[in-house]
């Protein structure tokens, strides 16, 4: 698993057992939720890649574009 993958949902895992305290949910003991978080932020991520992609190349054109306007020239390799 990706490190930041891994971070992000330990993360999410501890938000969402805090919040779910507050309103006196405690989950069992061996629920995986940062496992549950991983696998449902991949599966995401697979479904938005083709969309998400784009986008970004998009945006990169886009910023390339905008510096080029600025002066700013890009080494040749």
């Amino acid at each position: 698993m990706p490190v930041a993958l891994d971070q992000l949902a330990g993360l999410n895992a501890q938000m969402a057992e805090g919040f779910l305290a507050q309103y006196g949910v405690v989950l069992p003991e061996d629920f995986d939720a940062k496992g549950l978080i991983s696998t449902l932020i991949a599966a995401g991520m697979m479904l938005c890649q083709a969309d998400f992609e784009e986008e970004v190349r998009a945006t990169v054109e886009a910023v390339r574009e905008n510096l080029v306007q600025y002066g700013y020239r890009f080494p040749q390799y």
